[in-house]
């Protein structure tokens, strides 16, 4: 007597239709693996989000495999009960996933940069006041990806880099202007480096200047250093009125606006940080919180990159009007001013 168990063979159709899941769950598992593995490549999405994308197509992908697996175990019929099929519950448990991470990805994508608009206990938000920006990086070693061979002078020296031209960061300064429009109370009460990209000094390419008499650093009544390199980006205040040898006077926020019209100033730093970012200011105005003001506004962001062992060159034009490239043999040095002299002290 033959005691063994009789096989089970699976009709035509069954396989048919096992095959075709097994091929839409490895397209599947595929896309997501590209997708999760090239955001990780775009410099454009911060670390938090890239994270939480991964998270979400981890999700997905236990979610429809799980799903297929107990779609196969029910055709074989298998599992009795419903909830002590494990496929199930973890398929349930993926799905659960998916949608909390989901819904954390979207608020993330679609929040501003100061945080969500939220309501405040007196209703909605006040407008930020009336901030302009200047972007002083005219007279600023820019960074080219191409070999120095390749870079047209003329160009170099006849227009000015685009905010989000790379330029490096001990050469630039970005001024901050608010105009206090009323008698109602404006605080400025935080300042803070959103990071858009942070990838590493770059190996090749070249750093070149127009070259100028000097850059003047124009008028501002208060500056910080900030420090790239540190996660997240420190500042240190900076007095522009002090004399060498003196301590620095702090300046602490919430700082509030007492003349018609102020400026600030940033100064940058890095060793070893291309850095793409945008700069947020909260407010506070008549006591109550203002919508947050993202530099730039458009959309786009600053960028900066460290010397590193880059090759530095000038433009100059000789008296028959022909532009040329000098390489600098020394290390380009940053403007002056007395920010770049002043012992650091962390600002709130």
């Amino acid at each position: 007597m033959d005691d063994r168990t009789p096989t089970r063979s699976d009709p035509p159709g069954d396989s048919n239709r096992s095959a075709q899941q097994k091929t839409w769950s490895t397209a599947f598992t595929t896309l997501c693996s590209i997708i999760g593995l090239l955001s990780w490549f775009l410099p454009d999405i911060s670390l938090d989000r890239k994270i939480l994308l991964t998270i979400v197509l981890l999700a997905a992908i236990v979610a429809v495999e799980s799903r297929m697996a107990f779609i196969r175990e029910r055709g074989k019929q298998v599992i009795k009960k419903i909830w002590d099929r494990r496929y199930l519950r973890v398929g349930v448990i993926g799905f659960a996933v998916t949608a909390i991470v989901a819904i954390a990805l979207i608020f993330q994508l679609t929040a501003t940069p100061g945080g969500p608009r939220s309501l405040s206990p007196s209703g909605p938000r006040k407008a930020a006041p009336n901030v302009t920006y200047a972007w002083n990086a005219f007279c600023a070693h820019r960074y080219l990806s191409r070999p120095a061979d390749l870079v047209d002078p003329k160009e170099v020296a006849e227009t000015d880099p685009a905010v989000d031209d790379p330029v490096l960061a001990d050469d630039v300064w970005l001024d901050i202007s608010v105009r206090r429009e009323s008698e109602a109370e404006l605080e400025l009460t935080g300042i803070r480096i959103e990071e858009v990209g942070r990838n590493a000094t770059p190996q090749t390419g070249v750093l070149v200047r127009p070259a100028t008499g000097g850059c003047a650093e124009g008028t501002a009544q208060y500056a910080w250093r900030v420090e790239l390199d540190e996660h997240p980006p420190a500042f240190s205040p900076v007095d522009l009125n002090t004399r060498p040898g003196e301590p620095v006077t702090r300046i602490l926020l919430p700082y509030t606006i007492k003349a018609e019209h102020e400026t600030f100033r940033l100064y940058f730093s890095s060793h070893g940080c291309a850095c793409r970012f945008r700069v947020v200011l909260t407010w506070r105005h008549g006591g109550q919180e203002t919508v947050p003001t993202a530099l730039p506004e458009d959309g786009r962001r600053f960028f900066v990159v460290p010397r590193g062992s880059l090759p530095a060159y000038r433009v100059e034009q000789p008296s028959d009007g022909r532009y040329s490239m000098i390489q600098e043999t020394s290390t380009p040095s940053p403007p002056s001013g007395p920010a770049r002299d002043a012992a650091p002290d962390r600002a709130r």
